[in-house]
């Protein structure tokens, strides 16, 4: 389990960095890189999972939702900095882009669950 002290301390710094609704604000890659740090493991799928939570209107854990642009965003994020290589990140961005289409397209959301679907490649 993470540290709910930290994460209450990123989902307030999401909420004034979108109250200033500022875009020269990097809030993304900030929530990513703590989201990375205060995570129960070290990997790609764990830090999704905190910053999901993070940035969800309705925090639910595992199954908190994002919209797919931003979902893909954070996956991106993350698994770049922890080093994932490019061939191995876009056969999961690729899934992922699959299973949002099947849920209604652009309007879908995508919560850190889908990184743990028998189909989803793996980042590890």
């Amino acid at each position: 389990m993470y540290n709910l002290g930290m994460l209450m301390h990123v989902q307030m710094f999401v909420f004034l960095a979108e109250s200033l609704n500022d875009d020269n604000i990097p809030w993304l890659p900030f929530v990513t890189a703590a989201a990375s740090s205060i995570a129960a493991t070290s990997s790609v799928e764990s830090a999704v999972e905190v910053a999901c939570e993070a940035l969800a209107d309705h925090p639910e854990g595992p199954q908190s939702r994002l919209s797919k642009a931003l979902f893909i965003k954070v996956v991106t994020l993350i698994a770049e900095a922890k080093g994932v290589e490019h061939s191995k990140l876009q056969p999961t961005l690729d899934y992922l882009e699959g299973a949002a289409e099947q849920r209604g397209g652009v309007t879908a959301t995508l919560a850190a669950q889908s990184l743990w679907a028998d189909r989803c490649p793996r980042l590890d």
